[in-house]
């Protein structure tokens, strides 16, 4: 439980503050828990980049900030003194030896926390594990923009419009605690996402022929997948595709 209403999920905290993830013993003990699963991220990173080699395709790699990384101030007595963009000490290495081996890295965490810093805005949501629809937004405009500057996509033959609209709910943070429904602890957050779709207003749907193939989890379904709370047609897919 954080300050002023805001909660942490606390496997977010710990990937901050905890031991770097690609210290030798550091893996050997996650090797040992209860259905670990391979502690060494690069394995299968590396993998599946020599794989996209072989059918020519360039892997790039955004690895999404949690919570804690770019709210901290919010999770600490020493409020916005003192905390900046927290990492864990493994992730600048990590992105160094992706580097290394051909991938493109996107970071960003840089992005968000730079926009926080300079307007104040928050860029996750306070009972949540996932960021806001502006958080959100402005990691898919740079994203465009990166890929857009390495050359290699022809332009596009689909316009999309945005139409905003006001989500609220309770966060999935807040709903884990399965606190009684009459609870009045936490109160459910409004925030406006950005509905994606054509210009003739029809909704907007993945193409088979696109250049870009996005594999992502929550964070990039959290305003695409009505059944997480926050409305659909208004996730990352969507927002790159704009």
């Amino acid at each position: 439980i954080g300050q002023g209403g805001w909660l942490f999920y606390r496997p977010d905290v710990d990937y901050v503050t905890g031991p770097p993830y690609l210290d030798s013993n550091e893996m050997r003990r996650r090797r040992l828990s209860e259905n670990a699963p391979q502690p060494d991220p690069r394995k299968a990173v590396l993998s599946f980049h020599k794989q996209l080699q072989q059918r020519g395709v360039q892997l790039v790699l955004m690895p999404t900030p949690v919570k804690p990384m770019i709210e901290g101030e919010h999770f600490s007595a020493m409020g916005s003194k003192g905390i900046g963009l927290l990492r864990n000490p493994s992730d600048e290495p990590f992105f160094d030896e992706m580097r290394k081996e051909g991938i493109l890295i996107f970071d960003c965490a840089k992005d968000l926390y730079e926009a926080k810093k300079k307007g104040g805005s928050r860029q996750f949501l306070e009972t949540d594990t996932h960021w806001t629809p502006e958080g959100m937004d402005l990691a898919a405009k740079n994203l465009a923009s990166f890929l857009r500057e390495l050359g290699v996509l022809d332009k596009p033959d689909t316009a999309y419009v945005r139409k905003p609209c006001g989500m609220s709910d309770l966060g999935d943070i807040a709903i884990m605690m399965k606190l009684p429904e009459n609870q009045k602890l936490f109160q459910k957050q409004t925030v406006t996402t950005q509905i994606v779709m054509l210009e003739d207003g029809s909704p907007w749907r993945p193409e088979r022929g696109s250049e870009i193939l996005l594999l992502g989890d929550s964070f990039s379904n959290i305003y695409s997948l009505a059944e997480m709370g926050w409305g659909g047609s208004a996730g990352f897919a969507e927002q790159l595709s704009f």
